[in-house]
This record gives structure tokens, sequence and C-alpha cells, in this order.
């Protein structure tokens, strides 16, 4: 269905639904299924954590390689913005960068930044609609707030799939 909002580009999932949010033009529903994903993919959209209601925010909206990756409130910047390409990256168009886990970690607490596109498993997710929860690919680890925290400027990091509202 399509309505009219006022809102700015958003992403938001439930277990049955994929709402994206269109520039206040319009909303589209669909069915969440594999091929679904397509949908996302190309368009622009914020990623908003759940239990804190901030935005996935390149900290300071800096554009160089190792810009770290925070929560923040919503401010409508290019640092909010992020688009899904092909194969899984996550770039912020207003860098041209990334999300990126940095060195290429694997491990609990890797630190996501921003990083020029480079092919790696750093920077390829997948989208996990049980839970919406977003994964790297090379650890398998989900996108997560660090310790839980709803303040802005709180750090983003990889860690074990957990179910909270930190992921």
């Amino acid at each position: 269905s399509e309505t009219d909002t006022t809102t700015d580009w958003n992403y938001c999932c439930s277990s049955s639904h994929l709402n994206l949010l269109m520039g206040k033009t319009k909303s589209i529903d669909v069915d969440i299924l594999e091929e679904d994903i397509k949908v996302m993919e190309g368009r622009n959209f914020v990623l908003i954590n759940p239990q804190s209601g901030k935005a996935l925010d390149v900290s300071g909206g800096c554009t160089h390689d190792s810009a770290n990756v925070q929560l923040y409130t919503r401010n409508g910047t290019g640092a909010q913005i992020w688009m899904l390409e092909p194969g899984g990256v996550i770039i912020n168009p207003q860098s041209g960068k990334a999300l990126d886990v940095s060195g290429g970690s694997t491990h609990d607490s890797a630190n996501v930044q921003i990083w020029e596109r480079n092919g790696s498993g750093a920077q390829k997710w997948d989208i996990i609609f049980d839970n919406v929860t977003i994964v790297n690919r090379q650890s398998g680890k989900a996108l997560d707030v660090s310790g839980g925290c709803t303040d802005g400027g709180s750090n983003v990091q990889i860690w074990e799939k957990n179910s909270t509202g930190a992921q």
C-alpha cells in the first residue's frame, strides 16, 4: 500500500512485514521473503535501534576510513543514511564507504567503522528477519550496541547473537 508520510528515510521491520518509508512520499509494505531483501537494494534508509530509538550514525559525520559508527539521536544528516548494495555491503552514501568490522576481526566487541569498499567479509552483512538482526557474514556475529547502552554516542560493535535490544 502507498501512503504519504512526513518522515525521512526510515527502515523498520517486524517478523512479518518490511516497511520502507521513502523520503516523505510513500510507504511500501511487503510480506517478508528471502527475495524481498532486493526491495532494499539501492535505496537509502536509516537504521533505528528499537531499544533506544536512536539511529546508526557515523560519528561526527566523518567521511574518512576508520570513522567510528555509533548510535545517535536522529538528526536527518547524511551520517545516518545507509544503502544496501548487492552482495550484502551496507554503504554510507555521504562518505561512499562501507560498514566495516575493524581489522576484519571475528571476535566479540570488535569495533564497527566505515572503510573504503574492499570486498572483504568484514563488509558483508545479512539482515535476519526473525528478530531484525544485522549479522556480519564473516564472523556470524550481530551488529550490537556496546553494553546495551541507549545514550547518544554509544559505540557499535559485533557480538554473538543474543536477541537483546542491543541488537
